[in-house]
């Protein structure tokens, strides 16, 4: 009843009209409408806004030239995870304050059904930062001390009941845009994100974000396989602590170097890491680096997926 009754009160009070768009920091699409409309709402064509959203409402006084925001929450959390869902918009492009409000009016709701798995490999610390990863999604189910890859994949496998599963590295912290709402072109592929790194500049598809079939988590799965999405998903902390910042380093540069990756620039980030300047353990990304790649070149056939094999590596490379 509520609702049938906001939908009239927007239609007979709502005089902004709205701009239905993916490009929802355009605002030339706005300047169209200053001489019929001080106002403009962009909506996002890529979700669907609440039915009781209040298109009547107007800004306050002291903020009537600003640009405003409106959520797309978590729908059992209320947490916000992007701000590019709906904006109210000033037309007078001489008058219009690029500059950000954010309204605590949901406008939309995220509904991701596939259940969510965050993993993490011999770290003590898992729990703290799951704590971190639950204020976003609180549902995500933790895979802890899995002593691989290989290992993991079947942990997630046993655990899955829905024929696509989130995974997310224990490490990684959710970009402010990031959605869960996805629907893949094939099911049969592992879409992967790109993400900002604590370890260089390059934002690159590090595993640290992906969305996998089920039947895969069992099966196996290579590079012929992967997909990457191009958009950010959020940062990885590659440099946690020493080991972790050598470790990903390493391995990343054996990967790279012998395997045939055609999904990113394996080059430009392999020279990223040889030579970056960021943060406090870059030293030991650099040296995790050199090391992987002369790894990589001898043609040893170590189990470099085994973490206890890695942290006895890394032990000898201090």
């Amino acid at each position: 009843m509520y609702n049938s009754f906001q939908n009239i009160t927007n239609r007979i009070l709502n005089q902004w009209p709205i701009v239905r768009t993916t490009k929802m920091d355009d605002w030339s699409l706005a300047d169209k409408y200053e001489d019929t409309s001080p106002y403009v709402w962009y909506v996002n064509t890529n979700y669907k806004v609440k039915e009781d959203f209040p298109f009547s409402w107007r800004p306050p006084s002291d903020q009537m030239f600003n640009i405003h925001s409106f959520p797309r929450c978590v729908q059992r959390t209320r947490q916000p995870i992007r701000w590019d869902m709906v904006r109210l918009v000033p037309t007078s492009k001489r008058k219009r304050i690029v500059k950000e409000i954010k309204q605590p009016i949901i406008s939309s709701f995220n509904k991701n059904k596939c259940q969510l798995f965050s993993f993490s490999f011999d770290d003590r610390a898992t729990m703290r930062k799951l704590k971190t990863q639950h204020e976003v999604w609180p549902e995500i189910q933790v895979i802890k001390n899995t002593n691989g890859y290989a290992q993991l994949y079947k942990s997630v496998g046993r655990r899955a009941l829905t024929d696509h599963v989130w995974m997310f590295d224990i490490d990684f912290k959710f970009g402010a845009n990031f959605d869960l709402d996805f629907v893949p072109d094939s099911q049969d592929s592992v879409y992967m994100w790109k993400t900002h790194t604590t370890a260089h500049d390059i934002a690159y598809p590090s595993g640290a974000v992906m969305f996998v079939p089920r039947k895969l988590l069992t099966q196996g799965f290579g590079a012929q396989d992967i997909h990457v999405v191009d958009d950010i998903a959020g940062t990885i902390n590659a440099t946690a602590d020493p080991f972790r910042a050598w470790s990903r380093a390493f391995k990343t540069a054996v990967d790279y170097t012998v395997s045939d990756i055609t999904y990113t620039d394996s080059k430009a980030i392999i020279q990223a890491s040889l030579t970056t300047d960021k943060g406090n353990l870059k030293n030991y990304v650099r040296k995790g680096t050199q090391a992987g790649i002369e790894y990589a070149k001898s043609g040893s056939v170590a189990d470099i997926d085994d973490i206890q094999t890695l942290k006895e590596m890394f032990r000898n490379h201090k």
